[in-house]
């Protein structure tokens, strides 16, 4: 899946002019705007645990489920031993081949692939499901990077800067909700879009787990980074992919244009978040999905 890797923008530009942009006449949602999903410093991948969560709803007795089973395309990320999954260029050790989702996930993916098709496109998953032990590795990576690039701070500081992009395992109880990181629900999926026809990855405007601005969802909304036509392309992009997924129920993680839950604590936190930054009430809601029984 090369196209996920990073590549220069002239080539990116000319692998899309070939494959298309999602520019079907059928493609209504490429216009329509995001909403304002504001990162927020008090709404990050380590500050949703503080969300409550009914562990005895039905929903969470759902089972995880082979997404491949559902006719769901899966290229799982972290399992790439080809290499081309930079920035980590290997295997993680516990990374699942073949990417699971609780079931009800499943049959939304499917909803959304259906309201794709006449557009002559289809979700690509890229992860779903994540054992903690992969969890923590990753969280890991990204405070190792974050003290690279500033050596002179703190362990707390780091934790946070890592925490924007990557849910921490540390102290992981399974009986503690906030421990849980949102992937090891199975209510979490990152994913893209793709072409039916030639499987190619449409152009987002920036790799898969890039912790940079270019990353937040609605970058390319803002008028001034709108400059040249790969950038225009990647908005609507964005904008398609997030209008199929919220119109079956999924919400945004706005760090990160791939990351949608449904069901679980980042689902509520970025429902709520959602909610205010657009002036309508936010309802007294517990998630629904805890930990898998089948892990």
């Amino acid at each position: 899946m090369k196209s996920i890797l990073r590549r220069s923008l002239t080539a990116t530009v000319c692998v899309f002019a070939i494959t298309g942009s999602a520019t079907a006449a059928e493609g209504h949602w490429k216009e329509r705007a995001l909403p304002k999903l504001q990162p927020s410093r008090a709404a990050t991948a380590l500050s949703y645990k503080d969300q409550p969560v009914d562990t005895a709803a039905a929903q969470n007795r759902e089972p995880l489920v082979v997404l491949e089973d559902y006719g769901i395309a899966c290229d799982s990320f972290y399992a790439r031993r080809d290499g081309f999954n930079l920035p980590y260029g290997r295997a993680f050790a516990g990374a699942e081949a073949s990417p699971r989702l609780r079931l009800g996930l499943a049959r939304k993916l499917q909803q959304v692939n259906e309201s794709l098709k006449g557009q002559g496109l289809e979700v690509l998953v890229l992860d779903g499901y994540r054992p903690v032990a992969l969890q923590a590795q990753l969280f890991q990576f990204f405070k190792e990077r974050a003290a690279r690039e500033y050596p002179r701070a703190g362990d707390a500081m780091l934790k946070s800067m890592a925490g924007r992009y990557c849910s921490s395992a540390e102290q992981f109880q399974k009986n503690n909700p906030r421990t849980w990181p949102t992937h090891a629900t199975g209510a979490a999926v990152d994913l893209t879009l793709r072409t039916i026809v030639t499987k190619e990855p449409l152009f987002m405007g920036g790799i898969f787990d890039d912790d940079s601005e270019l990353s937040h969802t609605t970058y390319f909304e803002k008028p001034a980074k709108l400059s040249g036509l790969s950038r225009q392309t990647a908005r609507e992009n964005r904008r398609i992919l997030y209008w199929a997924m919220f119109s079956a129920g999924f919400e945004n993680y706005p760090y990160e244009w791939w990351h949608y839950d449904c069901g679980n604590q980042m689902w509520l936190m970025n429902r709520k978040n959602r909610l205010r930054q657009q002036g309508e009430t936010v309802s007294a809601e517990k998630a629904y999905y805890g930990l898998p029984d089948n892990i």
